[in-house]
């Protein structure tokens, strides 16, 4: 059971990130549109249904978005991109010409107007579909004038269709539903319960009593933004469950279940002890004749062999003094077995444990490298169409290029380190340049938040501070600490210690912030491979190659909460030699 939930884990986080980057890159190209000279400089020549044709047309080649929608404030109208011709045609503001829903969906559209922000809709149904959609603003270049937004919408049941099979019993199920726990695609729901909310009478009445709770209690974890798997029964029988949000830009914004019957899972064990049996009865049918023919040859020969058997009895007697002694020394092989046996099967799961490992190394940085490369393709398609708009686009393609080389030269530090490759470049360094340098790295990549900033404090004994070690690697583990305590201090100064000791022949740097902290799951796993929050991003693979590279120094690394209860310390120390 354990691998099977581990198994099913696995596969709901892949189709959720799946899913996830998806709507990002959609959102991404309608980012583009909306912050476009088309849309953004009235009067500006530009083409507005050429543009939408061209970025709609890149869309749904990445997934089945089948509307685009833009609303001005200053008419009364909403303009429709036809999804069979690709033809622009403007339709009454209300009723928006939605069927069923129109009510749900006139409030998303009122909420977008209001919020001037990217929106994200729950499900409606639009022409006898259960869709989605996502509205991003847009402002005058020139004034900063709230204008209107663009939005596009995607039929859900297309959309998880892509990665599994909502109606065939024999693949994949997957069930969609949006913040308010209301199902937009499932499978073995019927079409008269999709759009009511899971806890609505209709929906609840389908799960057994005893199953009820727990079906509940998955959802609220979902929709807290927890992933959980659990074994209950729906009323068909037992059921491995796993809920899992799906998120864009960094929000649970969907969320997916994947119920699996355990009849799938215990079909092919079904079989193989089927074939097992089979293969038994083969086996014993002459292994009973070749007893029955030894059975009537001993009944012949008895009389013969009983006094045989007397005779041999004395010997037997001398004999089993001897097999004594050999059980004994058998014992001792089979303890000596034993051993080997537990030794053998830690090793196992030292094995299994690696290659859960592996899964999630090549899930996590699959995603992380999808998102920049997926922001730079979107970005370059958009310089190519749209180059007066280059300067602004260039900027972002470079933001993304460098956050794809950071992600890039910590995957290669992994592999070095796990194969046992990677080699320190050791010099004398100034640890106050390098400290100063980093400080000022920083800084000019976030000017305005970092001003005045950080402060240093040296101790009494710290005026000759250099050591003997790698420059760039020892840079590498200070702006890495410096960095996590920027991201997670939203204001505040951050102190940066620096104290000499005489005794130990040692440096030692400590970073501490007022910030939000470190989270008590992943404070007793903070240095090791993967340890994140999912919901504050990145790979969770900075710290363990810090740590790594300060022991390859003979040094120590470390991080705590402040005893304040506010914000946190991380320091590492490193020998003068």
């Amino acid at each position: 059971m354990v691998d099977n939930k581990a198994l099913q884990g696995l596969l709901s986080q892949s189709i959720t990130q799946n899913i996830g980057s998806d709507l990002d890159g959609a959102l991404q190209r309608i980012k583009g549109l909306a912050q476009g000279p088309a849309l953004t400089i009235p009067s500006s020549g530009y083409s507005t249904q050429a543009q939408i044709r061209g970025v709609f047309s890149d869309i749904r080649n990445a997934a089945p978005f089948d509307e685009l929608f833009l609303f001005y404030v200053a008419g009364d109208r909403v303009r429709l991109l036809d999804k069979a011709e690709g033809n622009a045609t403007d339709i009454v503001l209300s009723p928006f010409n939605v069927t069923n829903s129109g009510k749900v969906f006139n409030a998303f559209i009122q909420k977008s107007l209001v919020e001037k922000k990217i929106e994200f809709s729950p499900g409606y149904n639009s022409d006898g579909k259960w869709r989605v959609a996502f509205t991003v603003p847009i402002f005058n270049a020139d004034t900063g004038t709230y204008l209107g937004f663009v939005g596009v919408s995607v039929p859900t049941l297309e959309l998880v269709e892509r990665y599994g099979n909502v109606l065939d019993t024999s693949k994949q199920r997957l069930v969609f539903y949006d913040r308010n726990a209301t199902l937009l695609a499932g499978y073995p729901l019927s079409k008269s319960i999709l759009g009511h909310s899971m806890f609505s009478h209709e929906n609840q009445m389908i799960i057994s009593d005893e199953g009820r709770p727990l079906v509940n209690e998955l959802f609220k974890k979902a929709l807290s933004g927890q992933a959980d798997t659990e074994q209950f029964d729906l009323g068909d029988g037992p059921t491995l469950v796993t809920a899992r949000p799906i998120y864009v830009e960094g929000n649970a914004t969907y969320f997916l279940n994947i119920p699996t019957p355990f009849s799938q899972i215990l079909t092919p064990i079904q079989n193989l002890l089927q074939n097992e049996f089979l293969l038994n009865i083969v086996l014993l049918v002459p292994f009973t004749g070749a007893i029955s023919y030894v059975v009537f040859m001993l009944s012949q020969w008895g009389g013969r062999l009983n006094n045989e058997v007397k005779k041999r009895t004395q010997e037997l007697e001398l004999a089993n003094k001897s097999l004594i002694s050999e059980a004994l020394e058998l014992e001792k092989s089979n303890k000596r077995l034993d051993n080997a046996n537990k030794e053998l099967e830690m090793a196992y799961e030292n094995l299994k444990l690696n290659e859960k490992l592996q899964k999630e190394f090549v899930n996590v940085a699959a995603h992380e490298l999808r998102t920049p490369t997926q922001s730079i393709m979107g970005f370059l398609e958009l310089m190519e169409k749209i180059p007066e708009n280059s300067t602004y686009y260039f900027e972002r393609v470079k933001n993304n290029s460098a956050r794809l080389e950071r992600l890039t030269g910590d995957i290669l530090d992994i592999a070095r380190i796990e194969s046992g490759t990677f080699e320190l470049s050791k010099e004398r360094i100034d640890v106050k340049l390098l400290v100063k340098n980093a400080i000022r790295d920083l800084t000019f990549k976030f000017p305005d938040k970092n001003r005045n900033r950080f402060k240093v404090i040296y101790d009494k004994e710290a005026n000759d501070l250099f050591v003997n070690a790698d420059k760039s690697r020892i840079a590498q583990v200070f702006s890495n600490l410096l960095s996590n305590a920027n991201k997670f201090t939203k204001k505040g100064q951050i102190v940066i210690s620096i104290t000499k000791s005489n005794d130990k022949k040692e440096i030692e740097l400590k970073v501490i912030d007022n910030g939000i902290g470190i989270h008590k799951d992943i404070l007793p796993r903070l240095f090791d491979k993967f340890a994140t929050k999912s919901d504050t991003g990145g790979t969770g693979i900075g710290l363990y190659i810090s740590k790594e590279i300060v022991q390859a120094h003979g040094g120590k690394i470390w991080g705590k909460n402040n005893e304040n209860g506010i914000g946190a310390e991380f320091g590492f120390t490193i020998p003068e030699k």
